[in-house]
C-alpha cells in the first residue's frame, strides 16, 4: 500500500486508509475534514463524519473546533507562537496551498456553525436521514426509541418457549430443559446471532427429515421393548458373571453399576414413550463399550441387546441434533419476525431498526435511488471513522449512497489489525470485502506512529513480523512496519540508568507438570502485582524514570480481557498496599451496593421487619458492629432509637423523595467518613453515589415507594452494563494504577502496560452455534450443529485472527514498555501469543531457547524481549502524617434557605412540638416477660414503642374484624415475630384485641360488626397546597377551641398521609386511627379527661382535622350527591390499651365530629393560591 501524504490526498472517490495504531488517525482525519473547508469549501455541517461512539462524535467536535480555531488563528495572526514555531507542518503546507483570504472566511463560517456538525455515529446518522426525510423511508413520526431492549427480547422468547414448549410430553420437555433451563438460557444462545439478519442458516433440516429419524429411533426402542422379557436373564448373568468384563466405577462393578445398569433397562422397556434422556449407564451397555472394557486377554461378551442399544443411542443423538437445530432454527425466526412485528405495532425504535430501516429505503425501486441523490447531494463528502468495526449492514449504506455519486468523497478510514468488537456485531470481513471493492491505487497506510518510544516501535515491528502471516487473513489483513517519529528518540524508560526492554516476560513458576488455567490466573496476578510494587519502590526513590520523570502509579496500566482477571489482579494489587483504579463495563447494579440500597429501601417500606432491620444495620450503609447488634433484642430503648430514626428517614423519603432521604442518610450514618477510611471504600462510596443518582432518575416514572423498589429489584435480577448509565464510574481521578479491559483500552495509551492473562486463550465451543464466512463469497454464515469439520474449522479460525488483533491492541498501548506473564500452563498453545514465541520459547523449561534474532536489532545495548523471575513484595502502605491538630470553629449559618416545593405531612408539620415531647418522654424499659396465660393478661403489659404500635396496626390492617379470633393467628403469631415479641404472647393478644373489636363506638357499632367490604385500611392521600400559611391554620384552630400548631414558614407543594381506617355504617364515613400510646397501667388512666389531655399534647387534633379534609375531599369526588352533615359520621381515636367491655363506657375511645364550618374553613386554606 502506498503511503498517505494527507495533503495531496485526491478528495473524491473512494478512499481507504489504513492507520496503524499510534499512527496519528484523528488527527488525519481532522485535517481531511480542514481541507475540505477551505479547499472544496464545503459548509461544516455538509461533511459528514461517522464514527462508532457518542464519546468518540464529542472529541471530534472538539478537535475540529479546535483546529479551526488553530487554523484561522495562523491566517489571521492572532497564534500564541509564531509561524516559524508551529509544529504542525502539514498544517502549514495546507495553508501555502489555500488562498487565505478565502480560507478566513470560509473558516470563520465553520466556526460559526460548529454546532450544526454533522459528526454523528452511525446510528445517529440513520436517524436524523430518516428523520428528516421520513415521506421518503416510511419512518414513524411519533415513534419512541428504545435505548434498551433486553426486556422485550426476553419477553419475545419466553412466548416462543411457551407457544413451542408447553404442551409437549414430558420426556421431552425434560430434554429441553437439559439444553436450555430457561428462555433467558435460549435467549443467550441465540444472542450473537440475532444481529445477522441476512445470514445464511445451516444446516436446513426439514420437519419430515427431522421426524424421519425420530421414527427410527422409536423403531429401536420397541425392539429393545420387545426383546427384553427373553433377555432379561442373559443380560443380567452376563452384566455380573462374565470374567471379562472389568468391575471398576466406570466401567461394570457389581455392587452398585450393575444394579443400577439393569434398572435403567427395565424403566428403559416399560416406558411408553421415547425417551429423550438416558443415563450415562446407556452408552455403557452398548456394544461398542462394552468391547472396550475388558480385562486383557479376555474376550467381550456379544449379546443382541447391546447391539440394539448401541444403535438406538446413535440414531438418538442424531433425532436430537436435529431436533435442536430445528429448534434453534424456529426460535431465531420467530424472534426475528415477532421483534419486527411488535417494533412496529408499539410505533418503536431500536438501534437496528434504525440500520434496516435505512438500507430498506435505499432499495425501494422508485424512492431509493432519489433518496441516494439527496443524502450525497447533501453530504458530498463522508469521512468514515474506525471503518474496521463497521458491519454489512453499514457498509451497504454508505456503497449505495456514494457507489454512483460522481464528485463525491467516501473516506474509509481505520485499522484492520484492530478489529475486536465482533460481540458487538462488528464484521471485519465487510472490511476486507470494501478493501476488495477499493481499486489497489485508492489504498493509503499511515506509517508513522507518534506514540511509542524508538524501542517499543522496534519491538512491536519485530514481533509481528515473526510469522509469514501474522493475522492470518493475508492479503488482505497485512502488517506493515511503522516507524518511529523523531520525537520518538527521546523516550526511554530506564531504572538505576539502564534501559528496560520493550517487552518483558514475567516468568510463572511451574511444577514438572504445566499450571492449571487457575493456579496461572493467580500466580500472574501475584507476580505483576509484585512487579508493579518493585517499580514504584524505584520511582519512589527516583530510580525509575520516564524520560527523566520519576515513574508514577498513574503511569501504570494493567489490561485485562474480564471482570473476574479485573477483580483478581485489583485484589493482588491490595495485597501489596497499593491502590489501584478499575475501568469497566459491570452494571452498578451487579455489585453488593447496589443489594445494600435495596435492603435499605425495603426495609423504609416495613419497618416491621426485624430481621431485615438487623441485617441492613451490620451493613455498609450503617456499619454497627458485632456488639452494637448483639445488644439490640434485649435492649428496647436502644432498639426503639433505631427504629425511630429509620422511621424518619420513611418519612423523608415519602415527603421529599429518595434523594434527600440519602443524601441526609449519608450524612447522618457518616457514611462518607467510615468508608473513605478503608480499603476499597471509595468504591464503594461511589457506587452508592450513583445508584443515589439512578434511583432519583427513575423515581420520576415510578411513583410511590413500592413502584421504586420494585424498579430496583428488576434492575438486580438484570442487570444491563451495556447501558452507559449503568456501568461503574470511576471512584477515584488520582495518579492510580489503573486496571482496563483491552477492549475498553482501545485508543488509549499508557506509560507502561502490564498484561498478565495473555497465556488464556478460549476454544471455540462446537456444541453451541457459531459464525463463519466462506471464502469465496465473505458472507456470514451461521451454522446451527452441521458438524462439517470446513465450517468449525473456519470459525476456529476466525476467533484466533481476533485473539491476534486483541494482542496487536494489547501491546500497542504501551508507550515505553510491556510486561507480560508467561510459563507453562495448560492450554497455553491455543494463545494468541503463543503464535509468536512458540518457536522462541521452550514449552518444557519454560525458558527462552535463544535471543531472537532478526536483522533489525533494537540496539547494539537494548534487548528486544528480557526475562524476570518473580521479586519480593514491596509493601507500599503508607502511614497517615502525624500532624498537630488546630483549633477550629464552626461557624453558624445565620442565612435562610427556601425548600421550594415540599411534600409535608402531619409528622413534618408537628415535629417542633414532637421535639419537645420527645425532650420530656419518660424511657421505659421492658421487664422480662413472666409466664402468663391468656386469662391474665393485661394490655398494659403489651410491648411499648414504635415497633409494638406498627404491630398492631398491620394486625388489625390484615385481619378480617368478623372471623373468629382462632382464625387470625397466622397474621398474630407472623406480626409478633417480625417485631421480636415472644410468640408465647399470642393467646393474650388475640384476646385482647377481640375484646378491642367488641367495645361499642359511640354513634356506631363495635369494629367486629364492621365486613372487609365496609371498610378501607391504610388509605393513603396526597392533596396540593398551592400556598399554605399557617398562621391562618392556628387562627381557625383558636377559634374552635383546639391547640394551635408550631409557628412554621408557609408552605408550598402537596400534604400526604395515611388513614389507618375509613368504614361504612348506615350510610355514614367514619375516620378510626389506632394509637397504642401507653398512658398508664390503669383503665382511670385512659378515661375521657386523660384522652383530651393526650389528643391536645400530641396536636392529635390537628391530624384529624386534615384526615378529615382529606376524606371531606374524597368523598365529594365519589359520592355524586355528598353532604357533609349526611354522610360524614365523624372520628375515633381508638387509644388501644384503655379498651375493655368489661370497662367504663367510651374508656379508651376518643370521639368527635368536627363542625362542617371547620372543615370548610380548613379546606379553604389548604385550597389558597389555586389558580
Amino acid at each position: 500500500m502506498q503511503a498517505l501524504d494527507p495533503v495531496l490526498l485526491p478528495l473524491k472517490g473512494r478512499r481507504l486508509i489504513e492507520a496503524s495504531a499510534g499512527t496519528g488517525k484523528t488527527y488525519t482525519l481532522v485535517l481531511l475534514v480542514l481541507r475540505l473547508i477551505v479547499e472544496k469549501r464545503i459548509p461544516i455541517d455538509h461533511i459528514l463524519v461517522v464514527t462508532f461512539t457518542r464519546a468518540a462524535t464529542h472529541e471530534l467536535r472538539l478537535r475540529i473546533r479546535a483546529r479551526i480555531r488553530e487554523m484561522l488563528d495562523i491566517l489571521e495572526g492572532t497564534f500564541s507562537k509564531n509561524r516559524q514555531e508551529v509544529q504542525d507542518k502539514q498544517l502549514l503546507r495546507l495553508l501555502d496551498a489555500v488562498d487565505a483570504v478565502q480560507a478566513r472566511a470560509d473558516l470563520k463560517d465553520a466556526l460559526l456553525h460548529m454546532d450544526e456538525a454533522a459528526v454523528f455515529t452511525i446510528h445517529g446518522f440513520c436517524q436524523r436521514i430518516l428523520q428528516d426525510n421520513a415521506f421518503e423511508t416510511g419512518m414513524v413520526f411519533s415513534a419512541d426509541f428504545l435505548d434498551a431492549e433486553k426486556a422485550l427480547h426476553l419477553q419475545i422468547m419466553a412466548d416462543f418457549w411457551r407457544n413451542n414448549f408447553y404442551d409437549l410430553p414430558e420426556e421431552m420437555c425434560r430434554w429441553i430443559s437439559s439444553q436450555w433451563s430457561d428462555p433467558g438460557k435460549l435467549l443467550a444462545t441465540l444472542a450473537p446471532t440475532l444481529s445477522l439478519f441476512a445470514a445464511a442458516v445451516v444446516p436446513d433440516i426439514s420437519a419430515a427429515s427431522c421426524d424421519a429419524l425420530k421414527n427410527k429411533a422409536e423403531t429401536l426402542h420397541t425392539i429393545i421393548q420387545s426383546g427384553w422379557p427373553s433377555w432379561r436373564e442373559e443380560v443380567e448373568n452376563i452384566l455380573y458373571n462374565d470374567p471379562g468384563l472389568k468391575r471398576s466405577e466406570k466401567t461394570y462393578r457389581v455392587r452398585d453399576i450393575v444394579p443400577a445398569m439393569l434398572a435403567f433397562l427395565e424403566d428403559f422397556a416399560a416406558q411408553d414413550t421415547l425417551p429423550y434422556v438416558l443415563t450415562k449407564l446407556a452408552k455403557r451397555l452398548g456394544q461398542s463399550a462394552v468391547n472396550n472394557n475388558v480385562n486383557r486377554n479376555k474376550t467381550a461378551p456379544q449379546h443382541p441387546l447391546f447391539l440394539h442399544l448401541e444403535h438406538f443411542t446413535q440414531a438418538l443423538d442424531r433425532y436430537l441434533k436435529a431436533l435442536k437445530i430445528r429448534l434453534l432454527h424456529q426460535a431465531r425466526a420467530f424472534f426475528l419476525t415477532e421483534l419486527d412485528r411488535r417494533n412496529k405495532a408499539q410505533a418503536t425504535l431500536s438501534y437496528d431498526d434504525l440500520l434496516s430501516g435505512l438500507a430498506a429505503a435505499l432499495e425501494q425501486p422508485q424512492s431509493g435511488n432519489r433518496l441516494a441523490k439527496l443524502i450525497a447531494r447533501k453530504f458530498p463528502a463522508a469521512l468514515i471513522d474506525e471503518f474496521q468495526d463497521t458491519d454489512p449492514l453499514q457498509y451497504h449504506i454508505f456503497n449505495r449512497i456514494y457507489h454512483s455519486s460522481a464528485g463525491t468523497l467516501l473516506a474509509m478510514i481505520g485499522d484492520p489489525k484492530q478489529a475486536i468488537y465482533s460481540f458487538r456485531g462488528a464484521d471485519i470481513f465487510t472490511y476486507i470485502l470494501a478493501r476488495r471493492q477499493t481499486p489497489a491505487t485508492h489504498r493509503y497506510t499511515l506509517e508513522t506512529n507518534y506514540r511509542s518510544s524508538k524501542v517499543m516501535v522496534q519491538a512491536v515491528n519485530r514481533l509481528f513480523s515473526l510469522p509469514d502471516n501474522p493475522f492470518l487473513f493475508a492479503p488482505d489483513i497485512t502488517f506493515y512496519p511503522v516507524k518511529p517519529s523523531p520525537e520518538a528518540h527521546a523516550l526511554c524508560f530506564s531504572i538505576h540508568d539502564k534501559s528496560v526492554a520493550p517487552l518483558n516476560l514475567l516468568l510463572l513458576g511451574h511444577d514438572k507438570k504445566p499450571l492449571s488455567k487457575q493456579k496461572a490466573a493467580d500466580a500472574a496476578a501475584t507476580i505483576s502485582a509484585r512487579k508493579i510494587s518493585s517499580l514504584l519502590a524505584h520511582g519512589d526513590k527516583k530510580q525509575a524514570l520516564l524520560s527523566g520523570l520519576s515513574l508514577e502509579a498513574g503511569d501504570i496500566a494493567v489490561l485485562v480481557r474480564t471482570h473476574f482477571e479485573a477483580d483478581l489482579m485489583q485484589q493482588a494489587l491490595q495485597h501489596c498496599g497499593i491502590t489501584s483504579v478499575c475501568f469497566n463495563l459491570k452494571s452498578v447494579f451487579d455489585s453488593a451496593e447496589a443489594r445494600d440500597m435495596l435492603q435499605l429501601l425495603r426495609v423504609l417500606t416495613n419497618l416491621t421487619d426485624r430481621k431485615a432491620v438487623t441485617t441492613l444495620l451490620a451493613g455498609n450503609l450503617f456499619g454497627l458492629n458485632a456488639t452494637d447488634i448483639s445488644l439490640l433484642p434485649t435492649d428496647q430503648e436502644r432498639w426503639n432509637t433505631v427504629a425511630e430514626r429509620l422511621r424518619q428517614y420513611s418519612s423523608l423519603w415519602q415527603e421529599q423523595g429518595v434523594m434527600i432521604m440519602l443524601h441526609r442518610l449519608f450524612a447522618r450514618e457518616k457514611v462518607v467518613f467510615r468508608l473513605t477510611g478503608r480499603t476499597g471504600g471509595e468504591r464503594i462510596l461511589t457506587n452508592y453515589l450513583h445508584l443515589a443518582e439512578l434511583l432519583q432518575e427513575a423515581a420520576r416514572k415510578y411513583h410511590g415507594t413500592a413502584g421504586l423498589v420494585r424498579w430496583l429489584s428488576q434492575q438486580l435480577n438484570d442487570p444491563q452494563p451495556d447501558l452507559e448509565n449503568q456501568q461503574l464510574r470511576l471512584e477515584n481521578d488520582e495518579k492510580l494504577v489503573k486496571i482496563v479491559t483491552i477492549h475498553k483500552a482501545k485508543g488509549l495509551e499508557y506509560p507502561i502496560v502490564f498484561l498478565p492473562f495473555l497465556w488464556d486463550s478460549r476454544k471455540l465451543d462446537s456444541e453451541q452455534p457459531f459464525v463463519f464466512h466462506p471464502p469465496d463469497t465473505l458472507a456470514a454464515t451461521l451454522d446451527l450443529g452441521s458438524e462439517e469439520k470446513e465450517h468449525y474449522q473456519l470459525a476456529a479460525k476466525e476467533q484466533q485472527a481476533e485473539a491476534i488483533r486483541l494482542l496487536y491492541v494489547a501491546l500497542t498501548r504501551a508507550r515505553y514498555c510491556c510486561f507480560f506473564c508467561w510459563g507453562r500452563i495448560r492450554g497455553m498453545e491455543h494463545s494468541a501469543m503463543d503464535r509468536f514465541l512458540h518457536s522462541y520459547f521452550d514449552q518444557e523449561t519454560a525458558q527462552p531457547r535463544a535471543p531472537i534474532n532478526t536483522p533489525d536489532p533494537v540496539s547494539d545495548r537494548e534487548a528486544f524481549l528480557e526475562v524476570h523471575h518473580p521479586e519480593p513484595v514491596h509493601d507500599r502502605r503508607v502511614q497517615p502524617e502525624k500532624r498537630p491538630r488546630s483549633s477550629l470553629q464552626v461557624k453558624i449559618f445565620t442565612g435562610s434557605i427556601n425548600p421550594g416545593k415540599q411534600i409535608t405531612s402531619y409528622s413534618h408539620l408537628t415535629a417542633r412540638q414532637g421535639d419537645q415531647l420527645a425532650g420530656k418522654t419518660v424511657s421505659f424499659t421492658r421487664q422480662p416477660l413472666q409466664e402468663k396465660t391468656d386469662t391474665t393478661y393485661t394490655a398494659f403489659e403489651f410491648p411499648r414503642g414504635a415497633v409494638a404500635g406498627t404491630c398492631l396496626h398491620s394486625i388489625l390492617e390484615q385481619i378480617d374484624f368478623m372471623d373468629t379470633p382462632e382464625k387470625w393467628q397466622p397474621v398474630i403469631i407472623r406480626e409478633l415475630t417480625v417485631a421480636g415479641i415472644r410468640q408465647e404472647e399470642y393467646p393474650g393478644v388475640k384476646k385482647w384485641l377481640h375484646a378491642i373489636l367488641s367495645v361499642p363506638l359511640p354513634g356506631a357499632v363495635p369494629l367486629k360488626n364492621i365486613g372487609r367490604s365496609h371498610r378501607l385500611d391504610e388509605m393513603p392521600f396526597l392533596f396540593p397546597l398551592p400556598r399554605f400559611n399557617p398562621s391562618k391554620l392556628n387562627r381557625v384552630l383558636s377559634r374552635y377551641g383546639l391547640a394551635p400548631m408550631p409557628e412554621t414558614k408557609d408552605v408550598t407543594g402537596m400534604m400526604k398521609g395515611f388513614i389507618d381506617l375509613i368504614f361504612l355504617y348506615n350510610n355514614r364515613y367514619y375516620i378510626v386511627d389506632y394509637k397504642s400510646n401507653y398512658l398508664g397501667s390503669r383503665q382511670e388512666d385512659y378515661m375521657p379527661l386523660s384522652l383530651k389531655n393526650a389528643m391536645r399534647e400530641h396536636l392529635y387534633e390537628l391530624q384529624y382535622l386534615i384526615y378529615s379534609v382529606a376524606l371531606h375531599r374524597y368523598l365529594t369526588l365519589r359520592l355524586p350527591e355528598y353532604s357533609y352533615e349526611k354522610h360524614f359520621g365523624g372520628i375515633y381515636y381508638l387509644f388501644l390499651r384503655g379498651m375493655h367491655p368489661d370497662f367504663e363506657e367510651e374508656n379508651g375511645i376518643y370521639h368527635v365530629l368536627p363542625e362542617r364550618d371547620c372543615i370548610a374553613s380548613l379546606d379553604d386554606i389548604f385550597r389558597e393560591g389555586e389558580k
